[in-house]
């Protein structure tokens, strides 16, 4: 009962999402103290806890017309390099994370790639340089900091709600420049495999979420 309570109180202020996020990590933490520790801890009782669903983020397209204007916008922000990081989510489908912990030590402009040291699933991984991700980086300078973006993933986010604001584009996230990103991959004819070395997506299910079909384009098709 003190759990539902919490629920209920939590969620006047919160999302759904962001309620379970924290009540995921007590859940582990629970888990953790039974599991090695031979703790006994209230890990039954959270999960029989009835959380709501989480409301449903519908995941458009990016037009290149709309990308344009997110990059126009990014432009006049005091936010440094804030273009460049929107660019560079777009061609290279990193995370935003990655893109915030990539170093100037894990680019190589020569072979055109870049390294991901650690994704979201602990491994490694290259992913070969688009010629406009390469042009961004190359243009770039250093600014005497190890990292490519020095900067916090707060700043960003409030940066980023600048820019929607200014667009006029209230649905849109950062994590959908990604989507949008991979479903690219698909439109140029890459096939599952090297998409999903590219995104770093473990199983196929996982890619498809992140795989959005041009619906313009499909109907061409169609009707041809």
């Amino acid at each position: 009962a003190a759990i539902a309570e919490y629920r209920d109180k939590r969620l006047a202020s919160v999302k759904p999402a962001t309620l379970k996020r924290q009540l995921n990590i007590v859940k582990h933490a629970c888990a953790t103290a039974e599991r090695e520790w031979d703790w006994l801890s209230p890990l039954s009782l959270l999960q029989r806890v009835k959380l709501p669903k989480n409301a449903e983020h519908i995941v458009k397209r990016i037009t290149v017309a709309d990308e344009q204007a997110l990059i126009n916008a990014a432009k006049k922000s005091r936010t440094k390099n804030l273009s460049q990081l929107l660019t560079l989510a777009i061609e290279t489908a990193m995370r935003r994370g990655e893109l915030l912990a990539l170093e100037w030590d894990d680019i190589d402009l020569e072979q055109r790639e870049l390294l991901v040291r650690r994704s979201k699933n602990g491994k490694s991984r290259t992913i070969p340089l688009s010629a406009r991700a390469h042009k961004t980086l190359a243009s770039m300078e250093s600014d005497y900091s190890e990292f490519v973006f020095p900067l916090s993933a707060n700043a960003v986010r409030l940066a980023f709600e600048r820019v929607r604001r200014r667009t006029g584009f209230k649905d849109v996230r950062f994590h959908d420049l990604r989507h949008e990103a991979i479903s690219r991959l698909f439109d140029r004819g890459l096939t599952t495999p090297e998409v999903a070395l590219l995104s770093g997506h473990k199983t196929v299910s996982q890619l498809f979420r992140y795989a959005h079909a041009d619906i313009g384009r499909v109907s061409r098709l169609l009707g041809e």
